[in-house]
């Protein structure tokens, strides 16, 4: 069988959610028949990390700003078409890793002769142009059905549009095989009960409300412990306020003993063990991966009823669903949630479940590789 190479576009340097998921694709698929090729920015933590996955990587970045009477998604496709052309090795097909990409992987896969497709990874109003350059792709892969629900709503079609969950690897991602190592870095009594945020300290990620909610949970709970694991990568003014904001209020609060801010980690698998609880508080969440990383672990999660948590959470089974933008809603559950620990293990059971029931890496891998070959064949 003649192995398929395929030009897979990420835009973002960072090595965040969607980057890690499609590269438990690499992982599942190459060597089927596939090989994959890669072209992402050069700077930032994803460049080395893609090596072991890929045949080949290639520097490249999408046009920010428009020439003249071009925009910078027809410019960004141009380069695009004109790098992978200038390659020694062929490529059969084009997949961008996110709703960026899609603007342009379209128009460059036509230029380039070739099928294109790309991940849908977020949920964003779209305009009658932007849903129309997504439409020049063969297929759209959404993360969940609210996020081909949203796509449809803007006017991409929606016989182009496939629901295709990300996967987790269940196998190395087990409690059996990830050990806690939280607590004793920093000294957290193993009965203390132990909750966290993590992700991007960000308005959408809903930081803000997270830090409310935390200070109702411990008054009530004095000997809580809260982790805070992210960083803050927008450079916007509302960001940069909102991270100083929650800095000075753990302060102002006497919180320090008990909430604990870890910025940027490698090791969030080890800390997500060591939770009795992860908070997922956003007010926008297409598919949150450390959600699914986090009921592989057999940790079950309080998260806001918004975008896709609702296909991954189970509410009052595998966790709990609360309204967005309610502290008090997010620290009662909280709260419930801690007080019964019986309830609290079950719940990270069925947590599990769910995540061998619908989210192994190998079921996503599968059905992109069925994806990839309708499209070849076409």
């Amino acid at each position: 069988m003649h192995t398929k190479r395929i030009a897979c576009v990420f835009e973002h340097p960072t090595l965040s959610g969607g980057e890690r998921s499609m590269m438990e694709v690499f992982r599942c698929l190459a060597g089927d028949g596939f090989e994959f090729h890669a072209y992402a920015p050069r700077r930032g933590k994803l460049w080395d990390a893609l090596d072991p996955f890929v045949a080949s990587r290639t520097p490249f970045e999408r046009v920010r700003e428009p020439v003249g009477e071009n925009s910078p998604a027809e410019l960004t496709a141009l380069a695009l078409a004109d790098c992978i052309g200038r390659s020694e090795t062929p490529v059969d097909l084009l997949h961008g890793n996110s709703l960026s990409t899609a603007h342009f992987t379209g128009l460059a896969g036509k230029r380039l002769g070739i099928p294109a497709m790309a991940h849908v990874r977020e949920i964003e109003r779209l305009n009658p142009t932007r849903a129309r350059r997504l439409n020049e792709n063969l297929r759209l892969v959404a993360v969940s059905r609210a996020v081909a629900e949203n796509l449809v709503a803007c006017g991409v079609d929606a016989e182009r549009v496939e629901v295709v969950y990300n996967g987790v690897n269940l196998e190395a991602v087990h409690p059996d095989r990830i050990g806690g190592t939280i607590r004793v870095e920093l000294d957290i009594p193993c009965d203390a009960p132990l909750i966290a945020v993590v992700g991007q300290i960000s308005l959408r990620k809903a930081t803000d409300v997270f830090f409310e909610a935390v200070k109702l949970l411990v008054r009530r709970v004095p000997e809580l412990h809260v982790l805070v694991v992210g960083e803050r990568f927008s450079q916007k003014a509302e960001a940069v306020e909102l991270e100083e904001r929650i800095k000075v209020g753990i302060c102002d609060e006497g919180f320090a003993e008990q909430v604990h801010c870890l910025g940027w980690r490698e090791d969030v698998l080890h800390i997500l063990r060591d939770l009795d609880l992860l908070v997922q508080p956003s007010r926008q969440e297409p598919l949150g991966r450390v959600i699914l990383e986090s009921a592989a672990l057999g940790v079950p999660c309080v998260a806001t009823d918004v975008g896709g948590s609702g296909e991954i959470v189970e509410h009052g089974q595998s966790g709990w669903l609360v309204p967005v933008d309610d502290p008090k809603a997010l620290a009662r559950a909280i709260e419930r949630a801690l007080v019964d620990q019986q309830e609290l293990l079950a719940a990270g059971r069925e947590a599990r479940r769910v995540a061998e029931e619908k989210f192994p890496a190998e079921t996503c891998a599968q059905r992109i590789a069925l994806i990839y070959r309708a499209l070849l064949s076409g």
